[in-house]
């Protein structure tokens, strides 16, 4: 009897699982699939199915199992590792039931779809992405999903709301597991599930309605900057408590070209026309970054310099202008507000 097993990388690759240990797994051979030597238990052997080689370190890979001590038992291998479970129905049964153990009333996960994760020096000081939103948005339990590593989507309606990350990422390359998260983030909007996306995430809702992503004729914004709301944010939901003109953290090279239709301008900076956007209702986009701090956009500055001074900007002057954005943040409880209430 086959057993299943999930992982999100060829190598290294390593856990445990109803007895199962799941050594070194080498790379595919020409008919897709390889058998690894690695494996630890009484006559089990691995293989993967359904990747070519090109994507395989990418997407997740299904293995399958044979071992005679192993056919009563259903194997996955999820749980608590380093690229979280793999079924996310699981994952929202548990965030219920941690919620019950405290006392809480059982409420909907909002889902932080990440789509990239932050530098890896600013990472070892400042935390990722799921940090800076779990802070922002005052809610320590987010159900995240690695969307860039193929972390399967959940439900949408099993959800109270979608945060979507930034990333290095350009929305207009198209990538695979984008433009699939852009199907499932169409159908959720279609469903009226509340979402929020922040620069990449804004970028793609934009994409996934039917609107233009591509580069700023304009070029690089990064850093500090001035915002000013448009006549449509004075009685818009997540932007009307925000004065007329407020600062904010950015760091982008795409924009969004064309709105989708339907959809409302809510804030504009000096080189964006569309730095917030309305698509539907209860679903926004932003471009700027609510949950970035002034330490982190410094620190963003600081390691993308020479990419900057080549695009003629001096990283210098940016540095001098960055400051802190308390009411940029704001967004980011506003949206968790409108959620739970």
């Amino acid at each position: 009897m086959l057993q299943t097993v999930r992982v999100l990388a060829i190598t290294p690759v390593s856990g445990s699982s109803a007895g199962l240990d799941v050594g070194r797994i080498p790379g595919l051979g020409p008919n897709g699939t390889q058998k690894s030597s690695r494996v630890k238990g009484a006559r089990t052997h691995l293989h993967v199915e359904r990747l070519d080689q090109y994507t395989a370190l990418f997407r997740p890979i299904c293995l399958q199992a044979v071992d005679k001590t192993l056919k009563s038992h259903k194997i996955l291998w999820s749980g608590d590792g380093p690229y979280g479970p793999v079924s996310q129905s699981d994952s929202i049964a548990k965030h219920e039931q941690r919620q019950k153990m405290n006392g809480q009333k059982a409420l909907k996960p909002i889902a932080l779809i990440k789509t990239g994760r932050t530098i890896e020096q600013i990472k070892s000081q400042h935390g990722d992405f799921e940090d800076w939103f779990a802070e922002g948005l005052g809610v320590p339990d987010l159900l995240q999903v690695d969307v860039f590593r193929y972390q399967p989507l959940p439900a949408a309606q099993d959800l109270a709301g979608i945060v979507i990350t930034g990333s290095a990422a350009m929305v207009s390359e198209k990538q695979d597991w984008s433009e699939r998260t852009a199907d499932w983030l169409a159908q959720a909007v279609h469903n009226g599930i509340p979402a929020l996306g922040i620069c990449y995430g804004h970028q793609l809702l934009a994409h996934a309605l039917g609107g233009r992503v591509g580069p700023n004729p304009a070029g690089r914004q990064i850093g500090t900057v001035s915002t000013q709301l448009t006549n449509y944010a004075a009685k818009d939901a997540l932007m009307m408590n925000l004065p007329k003109n407020f600062d904010a953290q950015t760091s982008h090279s795409e924009v969004v070209l064309e709105l989708p239709a339907g959809a409302e301008r809510l804030a504009t900076s000096p080189l964006d026309d569309n730095f917030s956007i309305r698509f539907a209702d209860q679903v926004w986009g932003v471009q700027f970054h609510p949950e970035f701090s002034a330490p982190i956009m410094s620190k963003y500055i600081r390691y993308r310099a020479d990419a900057i001074r080549q695009e003629g900007l001096d990283p210098d002057e940016l540095l001098g202008r960055v400051t802190d954005t308390d009411q940029a943040k704001t967004v980011l409880q506003r949206f968790t507000s409108l959620l739970t209430n």
